[in-house]
């Protein structure tokens, strides 16, 4: 075996054990890859209702959309990176599975043993469930398996179907900051 194929090996068990793939009922959590960087583009970024509330929009150009993702997959060696692709699984046997969003958790803070977790579900698939089961799977995964002391979360103030979300997993309530964002913490 050369060199660059044992780098390579050793690479993808690094990414492997510090950002699995996760599943649900109906969602397949996985690494992302550079072609989601169009798709993200086109089911996000192009989608004014998508960042009405953040005030960015990492996927508005092919090109950020590209940086974006390929930063995603740069960051997979990192301990406390977490980022995946949030697909829809071939649950019904007629389909490919189908990109419908993004889930990570970033930021880690070593004196709180804390992350923030933020979630972009493209409009077409809102008010379905899967922002909650995506967002149920990382934050178990966080707490449990990665032994996450405190996950935190945002929303702006008029983001109604965030705010269920959050709650519906559990998040509690902390404040309101100065810019109306509402602040969400998991323990």
């Amino acid at each position: 075996m050369n060199i660059r194929k044992a780098i390579t090996k050793d690479l993808d068990r690094i990414m492997e054990i510090y950002n699995v793939p996760l599943e649900t009922g109906r969602l397949r959590l996985r690494k992302h890859v550079i072609d989601d960087a169009e798709i993200l583009h086109s089911i996000i970024g192009c989608d004014e209702e998508m960042h009405k509330y953040t005030g960015w929009n990492p996927y508005a150009t092919a090109e950020s959309a590209r940086s974006m993702v390929q930063e995603f997959i740069d960051s997979y060696s990192e301990e406390y990176f977490f980022g995946w692709a949030i697909e829809l699984k071939d649950w019904e046997g007629n389909q490919e599975p189908e990109l419908i969003g993004t889930i990570g958790a970033y930021d880690y803070s070593s004196e709180e043993n804390s992350v923030e977790v933020g979630i972009s579900i493209a409009r077409k698939y809102w008010g379905r469930g899967y922002g909650y089961e995506a967002l149920a799977a990382v934050l178990k995964y966080l707490t449990e398996d990665k032994g996450i002391s405190l996950v935190k979360a945002w929303c702006a103030e008029g983001n109604v179907g965030s705010k269920t979300i959050m709650e519906k997993c559990g998040m509690k309530f902390t404040s309101v900051d100065s810019e109306n964002k509402l602040h969400y913490e998991y323990r």
